[in-house]
């Protein structure tokens, strides 16, 4: 398992109303690592299937530890249909949009299949108005 560090992309014109940050090359058991935005509490997930045919699952994971969190405090996030529809992917979601209901303090990408595939997770975040 090795953990593939986010790169950050700025939008131009949005200030820091938008936040894009991607994790590039993950493969089979990789994580993504820890990134916090708290003030940025809508986001929403994108898988993109760089390469490969099959992948068995991979989620979105939360945490509310400040730090790195111990593995009794992660927990998958669910998307905005409800507590109980989390937000887990297989190889067809590729491309398609996922919106989260928690906010989280640290969010990650977690694969945890068997497969071919090197993905990209995209996470826009958007700084909700006050």
């Amino acid at each position: 398992m090795a953990t593939r560090n986010h790169i950050f992309d700025a939008v131009p014109g949005h200030s820091d109303a938008l936040r894009v940050i991607r994790w590039t090359g993950l493969l089979t058991t990789d994580v993504g690592d820890w990134v916090s935005v708290p003030e940025h509490a809508d986001y929403s997930v994108q898988l993109v299937i760089d390469s490969g045919t099959t992948l068995v699952a991979f989620s979105i994971e939360g945490s509310s530890a400040i730090g790195v969190p111990a593995a009794k405090n992660i927990g998958i996030l669910n998307d905005s249909r409800g507590y109980g529809n989390a937000m887990t992917y297989v190889f067809a979601d590729g491309g398609k949009w996922k919106q989260g209901l928690e906010a989280p303090v640290q969010i990650r990408p977690n694969f945890s299949g068997t497969g071919d595939s090197s993905c990209s997770v995209v996470i826009v975040f958007r700084k909700k108005a006050t």
